[in-house]
């Protein structure tokens, strides 16, 4: 529950947080006290906030928690990242494969503090605590703790996360229903969800809260505003959650209004709690048909002429079982460039050895080298334009404050032009002239 109500993936696409915490306060009463809460989301400065896309592969790494036995243990097997496609409705592709394990490392590396925000319902307390929503990720083909390899993904959920699955501390999702929404739309109906669950007439938040909530960028204007989050309510009324919805003026506060949801009763009846076609975690058939995948994908690396061998076919399924996608690819890429006969016993060997470990290494340092000349041609290729845009800007100077320019000019150099030749001296001269220019240019850009 808390992870659907306090404010973790980002969502407003249109504003750039990448090195900016998440932060939501509020003052709440607690056994008869007062006391003001605080909830920091700190992202990791090499991989960024989460967003959208981390917030619909949590909410699949959840179902697949919601069919595991209790107690829940780490680390949680996830399956194959074809499978968590299917729980997203998303079409596999290496693009989306890397976009998981990426997505995963950026929730691990994501910090969290919470002062009386995060409710502990084992030990029903509200607790004062840093720490991450999963402490760990082990990917296919690693290594796990007990030194065996991994034949699937594996995460490990911090230790308040999981006392709160195993405390049942969750909330009824209808993940069909979820996928179907659009980011903001998604964000309140979880939201609304938690609210709801306890059958409230309706709920009502301020803009303002909700903006923190969610998070998006709290808007100044009441139009914009409205712009902002109407089509997402408008959506979820048009799709069934929701009956109604109504903006109100906040008295006496100026960019502030209240918004009140009422839930749709009819919507509870029909919750359906299965998001998709799969029963996790992957059954003997389903690791099959992923593991027949890998194997036609690794074929198709090999040179044509051997593709269609069956002892070639038998080698890649037989190497399926020992090393990881990457080793034995590397390798096929070896064994085309460089064997000359007896193709299979060559990637036999290769794969035993790791011949194509020093290739991909000499690929990567190529693809490094190459990165960095293509860097220092744009870096030169910005100086050049750079300096063309203040040659310009110099010869459209009026000739009173090109002359003022000068002085300046001369004034910073003096001890350096002094004793010089004329056309040396001159050449000086210009040169500040266009480090006065650059400065001025500097100072304007945006912080």
């Amino acid at each position: 529950v808390n992870f659907l109500v306090l404010p973790y993936f980002f969502l407003d696409k249109h504003q750039y947080i990448a090195d900016r915490i998440i932060e939501y306060r509020e003052t709440r009463t607690i056994d008869g006290e007062e006391y003001e809460i605080l909830w920091r989301v700190y992202p990791h400065p090499d991989f960024g906030i989460p967003r959208d896309f981390e917030r619909r592969l949590h909410r699949a790494v959840e179902y697949i928690i919601s069919k595991l036995e209790r107690p829940v243990r780490n680390p949680i097997p996830l399956g194959s990242r074809r499978n968590l496609a299917r729980i997203m409705g998303e079409p596999y592709s290496g693009a989306f494969s890397k976009k998981v394990k990426d997505g995963i490392l950026k929730m691990v590396m994501t910090g969290i503090t919470t002062k009386k925000a995060y409710y502990n319902k084992r030990k029903k307390v509200w607790i004062e605590k840093a720490f991450h929503m999963y402490d760990k990720a082990v990917f296919t083909g690693e290594e796990m703790d007990d030194g065996t390899i991994a034949d699937m993904n594996y995460l490990y959920l911090s230790e308040p996360f999981l006392q709160n699955i195993n405390a049942s501390y969750v909330c009824p999702i209808d993940y069909k229903f979820l996928r179907s929404l659009r980011p903001i739309a998604a964000r309140l109906y979880e939201l609304l969800s938690v609210k709801f669950y306890g059958h409230a007439e309706f709920i009502q938040y301020r803009y303002s809260t909700l903006c923190k909530l969610l998070p998006v960028k709290q808007r100044r204007y009441y139009s914009d505003a409205k712009r902002q989050l109407n089509p997402a309510h408008e959506e979820l009324v048009r799709k069934g959650f929701l009956l109604s919805y109504e903006w109100t003026p906040v008295s006496g506060v100026r960019n502030d209004w209240y918004i009140r949801y009422v839930p749709n009763p009819k919507f509870a009846e029909v919750i359906d709690i299965s998001p998709a076609t799969e029963t996790l975690p992957e059954s003997p058939d389903e690791k099959k048909d992923s593991s027949s995948h890998k194997i036609q994908d690794l074929l198709k690396m090999v040179t044509e002429k051997h593709q269609s061998k069956k002892t070639i076919e038998r080698t890649i399924a037989k190497a399926c079982k020992k090393y990881d996608f990457e080793r034995i690819a590397r390798n096929i890429r070896y064994a085309n460039s460089n064997c000359k006969k007896n193709y299979r016993a060559f990637l036999i060997k290769a794969l035993e050895n790791d011949w194509g470990l020093e290739l991909q290494e000499d690929e990567e340092a190529r693809k490094e080298i190459l990165q960095k000349e293509a860097e220092k041609a744009r870096k030169e290729q910005e100086l050049y334009e750079h300096k063309k845009r203040v040659q310009a800007y110099i010869q459209n100077l009026s000739a009173k404050d090109r002359q003022k320019l000068e002085m300046q000019a001369k004034s910073e150099i003096r001890k350096d032009i002094q004793g010089k030749d004329a056309s040396l001296a001159r050449m000086l001269i210009l040169s500040q002239m266009e480090a006065i220019i650059s400065r001025k240019f500097e100072e304007k850009k945006p912080a």
